[in-house]
């Protein structure tokens, strides 16, 4: 048994047949196949906050995504995103899941790289996490080759400010303990149809219009005054229980 692509199409699920796709910049990128969701899709998952952008998922298949050269799809992928205000950004959230070649859990992914790049696709900020620490959680939908889907969550060690108004990038991939086995993938969200892949070729990461977006969301800190309320909320509920 074994797991072919081919670059330059779209990629059903792995070993069903390939749909060809237009090429565009001379480049493509395996995807796994889209499905469709049902009601409460992404239920039953916490979100830590303030959420400041958010783009939940509409099915569990996505796009192949490796935080790390050398493994068996040789690209990571990115998604923009623009914030209403100038924002101060504490943490990520996302969702995702195995390909199901061996595994249809994160037995095989270590460590995720999460990267979040401006318009230039020059690194504002980037840090990688063991997969504990991105605390996944099963929500209960499966992708189109019965991998689990996760929901995940971050927090970065250190907080950065960004931009209202500004187009940024959020790159996402995992580091596998074998690059073959199974790989990981990003699921799939609306939006503007606008993504980017680095195929770790030097090229950096092209943009590909025309496609589908991918699953995740963008954590604030809490301003003084909201603060401030939570404190004053947990005080009167203290005063009650007396």
């Amino acid at each position: 048994m074994s797991k072919t692509t081919t670059i330059g199409v779209v990629l059903g699920v792995v070993g069903a047949a390939a749909a060809t796709a237009a090429p565009i910049n001379s480049q493509a990128y395996p995807r796994a196949a889209d499905i469709g969701a049902g009601p409460g899709f992404a239920a039953a998952v916490d979100r830590d906050g303030p959420i400041v952008y958010s783009a939940p998922p509409i099915t569990a298949d996505g796009f192949f995504s490796d935080g790390a050269a050398g493994q068996f799809y040789g690209q990571m992928i990115a998604d923009n995103f623009t914030l209403t205000n100038n924002t101060t950004v504490s943490g990520v959230n996302w969702w995702g899941s195995s390909e199901n070649y061996f595994l249809s859990d994160y037995t095989n992914f270590d460590a995720f790289s999460v990267m979040v790049l401006d318009g230039n696709f020059d690194v504002v900020y980037t840090e990688n996490f063991s997969t504990v620490e991105t605390n996944p959680v099963a929500t209960g939908q499966l992708n189109s080759s019965g991998g689990i889907q996760f929901f995940q969550s971050v927090k970065f060690s250190q907080t950065f400010d960004l931009l209202g108004g500004t187009e940024y990038w959020l790159a996402i991939g995992s580091i596998n303990g074998a690059a073959d086995g199974d790989a990981w993938i990003w699921s799939t969200a609306a939006g503007d149809g606008l993504i980017a892949s680095d195929q770790f070729d030097g090229s950096g990461f092209v943009v590909f219009p025309d496609e589908s977006d991918t699953a995740f969301e963008i954590q604030g800190v809490p301003t003084p005054g909201a603060a401030s309320l939570f404190a004053v909320a947990g005080l009167v509920m203290a005063r009650r229980r007396r």
